[in-house]
């Protein structure tokens, strides 16, 4: 890497580094679902009751896995708890993607592409709302980016190379499943591109044949997923035989109604409002009008059947996953992050290759201040600030009696909605009682403001 290369590598990473972090003790989020995670941790380190699988998924039958407390363990105990911790290493691990997809980009294109690409990932709005969210949903963009660039390698590595990269491949995807079932879209992609292999007799696919590796691989899966095979046998399987069965039928299942998903108007509305946040924060018409206009010039030279030529590899990868999200039809931000890596990487190389010269540059300042400027303007896309839960929280803190926390209002049917509330109280010194006590505080986040009262049952 060249010294100017790597000076503005630096630059963008230390702007990465500001937008994740900047007033963060004031401006994180912190909902109920946040909370479950840290009182599971918090439960691990203390009581040494260490979870085999987290909170309760959106298929109600199905638990997210166990990975996010995991990493929230040592994290809480070093920092003594602070809530804030858990958000600084995922602004950081935020600031590492950055880096990766600059590596990723550069591998695949050249060192231009690398750079736009990582000026883009670093000053992408939603990506910056992500990566200042300590929650286990985070983890998904740098796992989906390792997916991205272990199967180019199995692709283009020798025959004696690409051996390694199949159980790396497996590991990734097990990550996956125990980060975010949302990001398990992958497997539907990974598949597909296993699949065209046999399809045209590729040399590279035969190594999901070879049994040593297929052995090697289940191994190492079912290393990384005792915990989930814990939970499964005393559970009737729901996380592993019953889930495999879902994800087969589910492809079928696209059609029909289910209660579970959105409807087909909901989800594209959804999208497009993600894509606006990825590309241009203060307009969905502009952000479609890029990414339209991207598309367009990506389908000039694309043919899946050079499929192994990275600009077309990446574009087919990136079109799956989107597909992926319609066809599960849920309008979540946790079936969404998949796309930021491949969006992102692919808008760099249309920019990189079309617009020549500095003026590459002053369109991308432009954006860059555009999207922070907006984002910044509107505290980071969070609804109630991490300052306010505080304020309320050390009101409550300061109760002498006993007293347990109650909701209110939409949301409140959830037995999470309470739990940032009870951590926080519980961190500042005084947490709710754990059986009944007279004293309730009920919360309400009605119309987007937090509020408080108290009451005393006679």
């Amino acid at each position: 890497m060249q010294s100017k290369h790597f000076i503005s590598l630096t630059m963008i990473l230390l702007l990465a580094l500001f937008v994740r972090t900047h007033r963060l003790t004031e401006l994180m989020s912190f909902v109920g679902d946040q909370a479950w995670y840290y009182l599971s941790a918090r439960d691990a380190i203390l009581h040494g009751n260490v979870p085999l699988v987290g909170i309760t998924a959106s298929r109600t039958w199905l638990h997210q896995g166990a990975l996010w407390t995991y990493l929230l363990i040592p994290i809480l105990g070093m920092a003594k708890f602070h809530p804030v911790a858990p958000a600084l290493f995922t602004s950081v691990l935020g600031v590492m993607t950055v880096g990766c997809v600059y590596a990723v980009a550069r591998r695949f294109f050249n060192e231009r592409t690398g750079l736009v690409a990582a000026f883009l990932y670093a000053t992408s709005p939603l990506v910056i709302v992500n990566d200042r969210l300590p929650y286990h949903t985070t983890l998904t963009p740098i796992i989906t980016l390792g997916i991205l660039y272990v199967l180019y390698k199995l692709i283009h590595e020798t025959d004696h190379g690409r051996k390694k990269y199949m159980p790396l491949l497996v590991i990734s995807l097990v990550l996956m499943y125990l980060a975010n079932l949302g990001g398990i879209i992958m497997v539907y992609v990974v598949v597909s591109f296993i699949a065209t292999g046999f399809f045209l007799h590729e040399k590279w696919a035969r190594v999901f044949l070879n049994k040593k590796l297929i052995l090697q691989s289940a191994v190492m899966a079912g290393i990384l997923l005792i915990p989930t095979i814990l939970y499964d046998v005393s559970h009737g399987f729901p996380q592993t035989v019953k889930f495999v069965s879902w994800m087969i039928s589910r492809p079928f299942l696209v059609f029909v109604k289910q209660s579970t998903t959105s409807s087909w108007g909901d989800v594209i509305a959804f999208l497009g409002a993600t894509l606006q946040k990825i590309i241009f924060y203060p307009s969905v018409w502009i952000a479609m009008v890029v990414f339209i206009g991207s598309g367009a010039l990506l389908t000039r030279s694309f043919h899946w059947r050079s499929y192994k030529k990275p600009i077309n590899m990446l574009t087919i990868f990136t079109g799956l996953t989107l597909l992926g999200v319609l066809i599960n039809k849920t309008a979540s931000n946790a079936y969404t992050q998949v796309l930021f890596p491949g969006v992102i990487i692919l808008l760099a190389y249309v920019l990189a290759n079309y617009i020549k010269g500095t003026m590459l540059w002053f369109i991308l300042a432009l954006l860059a201040f555009v999207n922070v400027y907006s984002l910044m303007g509107d505290n980071y896309g969070v609804m109630i600030l991490m300052k306010e839960r505080l304020a309320k929280a050390s009101e409550i803190a300061k109760e002498k009696s006993g007293y347990i926390i109650g909701g209110a209002g939409p949301g409140s049917e959830f037995r999470s909605f309470t739990m940032n509330t009870e951590y926080l109280t519980w961190w500042l010194g005084n947490g709710p009682a754990t059986g009944s006590a007279q004293v309730i505080y009920i919360m309400s986040e009605k119309n987007v403001q937090l509020s408080v009262y108290r009451t005393v049952q006679k």
